[in-house]
């Protein structure tokens, strides 16, 4: 589970470099011809979608809708409650909730004509929304885009760099934490867990061998 609160911070990630990722994706759709690309994100896996706006799912689900021209939209089964929380902390400005993410896809292209949209790593999407949308989206082809995100997040920029050297530091001194001393597993996992946490960490992810 997240724990913690995801803020928009510029001097770690500055906007305008959130904002070349998405038009590096559109000049890509463009090339391509495909209308619109769809990322989809839940608690277990949405870096994609984190990376492309800074927001993180904490629960529950939501699909970033990014068209090959204008601007990117968070389609999300989370109550309207969150958008202004959602807006503080990202570059989006529209933000779309619903119960069903297949009928916010469908409602956000019905004003565009038949053509071709991309999912971001189909076969990490729940079947059942994939299984509807080819049965809703009369006219429209949709493509598996792979893991077109993924290969951009891979070659780091020089402000991710510096967030991972400091990863790294923290990292390492939650190791040594963990290992200080005579303790139990679980009290290693607390130890390494608390300073990683102390430090500013998101998520932390403690194994201890027996």
């Amino acid at each position: 589970m997240k724990r913690g609160l995801v803020l928009f911070e510029p001097q770690e990630i500055p906007a305008n470099e959130v904002a070349e990722r998405i038009a590096k994706l559109q000049r890509s759709l463009k090339q391509r011809e495909i209308a619109a690309a769809f990322i989809y994100g839940d608690v277990y896996r949405s870096a994609d979608l984190t990376y492309l706006s800074n927001i993180c799912i904490y629960w529950n689900e939501a699909v970033l809708a990014v068209p090959a021209e204008g601007e990117p939209a968070l389609l999300t089964k989370l109550s309207s409650r969150v958008h202004t929380w959602m807006r503080s902390i990202s570059i989006l400005d529209d933000f779309r909730s619903g119960p069903s993410l297949e009928k916010l896809i469908v409602g956000y292209l019905k004003d565009t004509a038949p053509g071709t949209a991309g999912l971001m790593e189909m076969d990490w999407w729940p079947a059942q929304i994939v299984e509807n949308l080819r049965g809703q989206l009369s006219g429209w082809n949709l493509l598996d885009l792979g893991s077109l995100i993924r290969q951009e997040r891979v070659c780091p920029s020089e402000s991710e760099i510096r967030l991972l050297r400091e990863s790294a530091r923290i990292s390492a001194e939650a190791v040594a934490a963990g290992l200080a001393g005579h303790l139990t597993n679980s009290e290693r996992a607390g130890k390494a867990e608390l300073t990683a946490r102390m430090g500013g960490v998101e998520d932390v992810y403690v194994f201890c061998a027996p």
